[in-house]
This record gives C-alpha cells, sequence and structure tokens, in this order.
C-alpha cells in the first residue's frame, strides 16, 4: 500500500513540477561554467538526506499550526456549537491546502537547488519565480569552513561556506551568496 502512495505522490509531484517549470520556464538542466578543454565539470543537487531535513521542519511547522487550529474550532464547538459545525469545513481547508502548497514548494526548492564545480569556480543556482545564481572563482576564496547543527548531524549533512574577498550583491537579494560567502547546503560529505 505505501509503495502505491509514493508512486501516486510521485507522479502527482512530477505533473506540477512540469506545468510550474514550463510556466516559469525554469532550466531542466545544471548550470554551465566556463572550462578549459579536459577540464572536468561536477553537477550535483544537494543530498538526498537534506530533502528529509527539509521535511523535518515543514512536519514540526505544519503540526503547530493544524493544532492551533483544531484548538480553536475545538474551543468555538464547545462555545458556539453551530457555528463551528458551520465552519468546520473551511477550518479543514485552512489546516490542509496551505500544508499541501508548502509540502510542494519543499521539494520545488530542492529540485531547483544546483551546484556546478570546475577546478577553477564553483556557480550555486536556486530559484523558481526568480532564479539566483552565484559564481566564486577559487583565486578570490578566502576562507572556506563547514558548519552543522545537531539536526544537520543526524541527518548526516552540513552546510559548506566559501568566503572570497569581495561580495556581488547585497546580502539580502541572493540566499547563496550572503555577502561574500558562497553557501552550499545539504552537503554529504563535506
Amino acid at each position: 500500500m505505501r509503495d502505491g502512495t509514493e508512486k501516486a505522490a510521485a507522479w502527482v509531484y512530477r505533473g506540477i513540477w512540469s506545468v510550474l517549470a514550463g510556466w516559469f520556464r525554469v532550466p531542466e538542466h545544471p548550470p554551465t561554467l566556463p572550462a578549459a578543454p579536459g577540464e572536468r565539470l561536477v553537477s550535483f543537487h544537494p543530498s538526498t538526506r537534506y530533502l528529509g531535513y527539509l521535511k523535518l521542519y515543514f512536519w514540526f511547522g505544519c503540526l503547530a499550526i493544524d493544532l492551533a487550529i483544531l484548538v480553536g474550532w475545538l474551543v468555538l464547538l464547545v462555545a458556539i456549537p453551530p457555528l463551528a459545525i458551520v465552519l468546520a469545513v473551511p477550518a479543514l481547508a485552512v489546516a490542509v491546502l496551505p500544508d499541501i502548497v508548502a509540502y510542494v514548494a519543499i521539494h520545488l526548492r530542492y529540485d531547483t537547488m544546483w551546484y556546478v564545480l570546475s577546478e577553477r569556480s564553483l556557480r550555486c543556482r536556486r530559484g523558481i519565480w526568480t532564479i539566483l545564481e552565484h559564481t566564486v572563482t577559487f583565486e578570490n576564496v578566502q576562507n572556506v569552513h563547514v558548519r552543522r547543527g545537531p539536526v544537520q548531524h543526524v541527518y548526516g549533512i552540513s552546510t559548506i561556506v566559501v568566503e572570497t574577498a569581495g561580495a556581488s550583491e547585497a546580502e539580502h537579494q541572493n540566499r547563496f551568496a550572503v555577502g561574500n560567502k558562497a553557501i552550499l547546503e545539504g552537503i554529504d560529505d563535506p
């Protein structure tokens, strides 16, 4: 039964992905980097465990919000039963529909994250509505460090931060580039 449910969910997601990718013209392939003849390029997504990490926070958030909606509805049921019965379907919709949208958004976030690495540079890309790319050349790199919180440790993933000598965008404009840093999230073996 679970295998059938997973196949159906994957089929629905592929349909949603193809519609959104066509509508927003999301590139299906990783970004490219200029490379010398014979130079090897490595393109990859974050680890699949990163998707699980994102889903963990999703489920905690859904649980908190949905419980608040349920408690509010139950209080209304005790206080004004006819009104609570009338509002049962809208309350269910307010609880479930945002959960579905957020779940699909998590998968879309994961599927649009790409990292391309060459011998000379690194390029990060993410986004559907706005596609953000950030390229760092290794000749400008001043520091590379790994971040790993306790939940990331459980999932076996890390975040790699590559600091460069200069910044090309303001901090709030690009999730991959915070000031003069390129950020690679969800990396298995940093």
